[in-house]
């Protein structure tokens, strides 16, 4: 680039005397005060720019990375309480089972006990009258 074509982009110019580090490659002239021609200026642009991307993708990488742990851990301990859950209810259905069976067996014997009551009362049981015994203290005295 010379200095008409610099002027023509409105870049700055500085004196022919102050050259770049590469100026055998590039030229003489310089747009910022790091000694730096309009080539060198872009080279670093660019590897700044593809610095930035590849930091940028390691860091969204170790995001992605980070996020699918946490969602791992999650998940993992929503089994864990739905495995809990499940196994709460089926010994709340087994107790129930067993109440069920308990309550069955209690009307059964209640059952049996009220048949037996009733199959005693028809039987006649043989009585005799009281008769007041002189032996026989009044509850009274």
């Amino acid at each position: 680039m010379t200095n008409k074509e610099a002027k023509a982009q409105r870049l700055k110019v500085f004196p022919s005397w102050i050259v770049c580090r590469k100026a055998p490659k590039h030229g003489n002239l310089r747009l910022t005060t790091s000694n730096r021609c309009a080539t060198c200026a872009q080279i670093e642009a660019d590897i700044k720019r593809e610095l930035r991307a590849k930091l940028g993708e390691r860091l969204k990488a170790q995001a992605d990375r980070q996020a699918m742990k946490r969602v791992a851990q999650t998940l993992a301990d929503a089994h864990r309480e739905a495995a809990e859950i499940i196994k709460a209810a089926e010994k709340e259905a087994m107790d129930k089972v067993k109440m069920q069976e308990r309550a069955k067996a209690t009307r059964e014997t209640n059952k049996a006990k009220r048949v037996a009551q009733a199959t005693a009362q028809q039987k006649p049981v043989p009585t005799r009258e009281l008769q007041p015994s002189a032996d026989d203290s009044c509850p009274w005295d």
